[in-house]
């Protein structure tokens, strides 16, 4: 990283800090926080989407294979609901 950006990037954050009211560090630790926040939502999103991905395709394949049954809305709703109790759980924002 260049000194032109660092001193771009110091100049963006003493801007984000004055938009919060914050000095630089409370601003730095604001903002790293939330990034990391960013990360994990986005890993949770793919590993859920993951997920969605293999049901489809195990649901074509029966298909393909001749299992055309049918599920019920309750049956959807408990595979949903089983889905949302197994994935992780993060602890809450503070």
């Amino acid at each position: 990283m260049t000194s032109t950006d660092r001193n771009e990037l110091r100049a963006r954050v003493q801007a984000e800090a004055k938009k919060r009211g914050l000095k630089l560090s409370p601003a730095i630790r604001a903002l790293l926080s939330e990034r990391v926040q960013e990360l994990d939502d986005a890993e949770q999103l793919s590993r859920a989407e993951e997920w969605q991905r293999a049901q489809v395709w195990a649901v074509w394949e029966r298909m393909k294979a001749g299992g055309h049954d049918e599920a019920s809305r309750q049956e959807i709703g408990s595979i949903f609901d089983e889905a949302l109790r197994a994935a992780p759980r993060r602890p809450p924002a503070s």
